[in-house]
């Protein structure tokens, strides 16, 4: 059974005239506060170390690229802590960090160009933008429309519920289930292949609105990003009394190979120089840099890092964010 939340996306669905406000509650506040700092990992260092990271990302990331040649990429800016407004009103996130590298490593100008979820690879297939960086998993259905780098990193679907709501986790125990899912994405397919016979499926038009109704008690789980769960929720104030259940989840016919940048078809040239970039970045550190801003754990193998953890110990891990 496939249902759209009628609290909120639904009406998005209806009017088509961009978002529309949402539940003015003390939860939604607390889940609109959870955008990470950029700065994260400077603050924690010691003094001379937390100089040496901030010279180097500037020098990385912020200086202007010496060439004037210009490229477009669109990016989402609704999900942290991948991409997303500050609260000085900038992008920031791992992804716009990311971005930014890559230009300075290509030395382009970049435009970066806030894009809703649904129009990303509209826009590229029209040529509206170059390159789309948004996390964007690497699918052989998105194949058929773009073209992708290789990949910068990898994160595979998880399910979140408040702790000890399922006991058990498989088909039967979560039969009946509602579930909410971010509307056009992998883990929308999946679980809509997978679950919506079986289970009633809410369609959001971002995670962290399907996460303020999980909060709220009016789904029972929510499926969605690792890493965005991880970091924008289960680490916060707001996701207190909730758990990761089951196993993660990578199968590559939803998943694909992959996160990666998004070009048009036939766009070779800007494709191969994208990959070489990325491949710099990975060999001179800067993405392990940035990564570090970030996150405290190897983001580049995620799906089968944490796939040996509940091999060998029997239960899935989450990373420590303190480790």
């Amino acid at each position: 059974m496939q249902r759209t939340r009628p609290s909120l996306a639904r009406r998005q669905d209806q009017s088509r005239l961009g978002p529309v406000p949402v539940h003015p509650d003390p939860v939604r506040e607390a889940l609109s506060a959870m955008r990470p700092s950029p700065l994260r990992l400077i603050l924690r260092c010691s003094t001379r170390k937390r100089a040496m990271l901030l010279c180097l990302i500037l020098a990385v990331i912020v200086v202007p690229p010496a060439a004037a040649s210009r490229l477009r990429i669109a990016v989402f800016g609704q999900d942290p802590p991948l991409s997303f407004i500050d609260y000085q009103g900038q992008l920031a996130g791992f992804d716009i960090d990311f971005a930014q590298a890559l230009c300075r490593q290509i030395r382009f100008e970049c435009e970066l160009i806030p894009t809703e979820w649904e129009e990303l690879l509209t826009g590229l297939v029209q040529r509206r933008v170059d390159a789309v960086v948004a996390s964007i998993s690497i699918t052989d259905e998105r194949r058929e429309q773009v073209a992708f780098t290789r990949p910068y990193y990898d994160s595979p679907g998880r399910f979140v519920a408040r702790r000890g709501r399922f006991t058990e986790f498989d088909p039967a125990s979560l039969a009946g289930a509602q579930i909410g899912v971010a509307r056009a994405t992998t883990f929308d397919a999946y679980a809509t292949d997978q679950l919506g016979e079986r289970n009633t499926l809410y369609r959001y038009s971002t995670r962290r609105d399907a996460l303020a109704d999980l909060v709220l008690g009016r789904t029972d789980l929510v499926f969605g990003d690792h890493i965005a769960l991880h970091e924008n929720f289960l680490s916060t104030e707001a996701g207190a009394g909730f758990e990761l259940i089951g196993p993660p989840v990578s199968d590559r016919a939803w998943f694909g190979d992959g996160i990666g940048v998004a070009v048009a078809k036939g766009d070779t040239a800007l494709l191969a120089l994208l990959d070489e970039a990325i491949a710099e970045l990975n060999r001179n550190g800067v993405f392990e840099l940035i990564r570090r801003g970030w996150f405290d754990y190897d983001i580049r193998n995620l799906s089968t890092t944490l796939q040996a953890q509940e091999d060998a110990h029997g239960a899935p891990l989450i990373p420590d964010p303190a480790s």
